[in-house]
């Protein structure tokens, strides 16, 4: 049960060494699976996920978030999405918020189009004629939002691992839902 509160299948995986100093590799079917097929998914761990308005558990925003990182760094080709989690985010779009956390961890123009464009063939987003435009209106609402407390955004405030956490935290306290 350990394994499954994991936040992806592909992370359901644990290296445990003996007193001898032999080493063990423990994971999940579901993990040997999906790595095999160069898939990735959510685990479907209560808090992980949620339900839509008609009751159908959906993978939670922050799990989206991971899974499509995942592909963009090249972890995995694809990922496994129940069908409500499909129609929930296909009609609802991905928020500013989510986007900008996925697009801030693009390290290339090439990292981001390929990002874009595989949130447009899922349908979490729209296309636009100019994709860039998306990363910019991402970060200027985070860059509003944080203004209206008197803070800013930039390289040397909050680093990526900082901005990654204070989305998780945002998340967390559903700042963004409000």
């Amino acid at each position: 049960e350990w394994l499954a509160k994991f936040d992806m299948t592909q992370n359901q995986v644990l290296v445990i060494a003996d007193d001898k100093g032999q080493i063990f590799l423990v994971n999940t079917k579901i993990c040997r699976e999906h790595t095999e097929r160069n898939l990735t998914a959510s685990c479907y761990h209560p808090s992980l996920c949620s339900l839509d308005i008609e009751g159908n558990v959906i993978m939670d925003v922050r799990n989206v978030q991971r899974a499509v990182m995942q592909v963009t760094k090249g972890r995995a080709q694809d990922i496994v999405f129940n069908d409500a989690t499909l129609r929930h985010y296909r009609q609802n779009k991905l928020q500013v918020w989510s986007l900008y956390y996925i697009f801030k961890r693009c390290k290339t123009d090439l990292d981001y189009m390929s990002t874009y464009e595989y949130l447009v063939r899922l349908g979490f987003i729209e296309p636009r004629q100019f994709p860039y435009e998306l990363w910019g209106e991402s970060f200027a609402a985070v860059q509003s939002f944080l203004a209206k407390k008197g803070e800013r955004l930039s390289d040397s405030h909050m680093g990526t691992k900082a901005t990654a956490q204070w989305m998780d935290d945002m998340y967390t306290q559903k700042t963004f839902n409000k």
